[in-house]
């Protein structure tokens, strides 16, 4: 007998990048917004959850263990999530908030 199940996962994606600070517009620049430049993915962990004594423990393992980040199919791979724009722009927004916070 086949059996097929669905089982949703939380991840964690730990992300650097180039932080490129904004120019105010002059008469003869039409400036730029601070941004963040060359965005990669440094780590997807899988997120597991515990609850002991009414306390909820977070605990990542990451799933690049082992594996050769170089690898096309590895770099594709985070090229696929990066290619999702609320992925990319989340992330974003997430570094030039760490930004400010410094």
């Amino acid at each position: 007998m086949h059996l097929s199940s669905t089982l949703s996962l939380e991840i964690e994606l730990s992300i650097e990048g180039e932080y490129a600070p904004g120019l105010r517009a002059t008469h003869n620049d039409p400036g730029h917004p601070e941004s963040i430049e060359d965005l990669n993915i440094t780590d997807i962990a899988l997120m597991r959850h515990s609850r002991v004594d009414g306390k909820t423990t977070w605990t990542a393992k990451s799933i690049f263990n082992g594996v050769n980040l170089s690898s096309p199919d590895v770099q594709r791979l985070i090229t696929n999530i990066l290619n999702d724009a609320d992925v990319f722009e989340d992330a974003a927004n997430q570094l030039l908030a760490e930004c400010e916070g410094d």
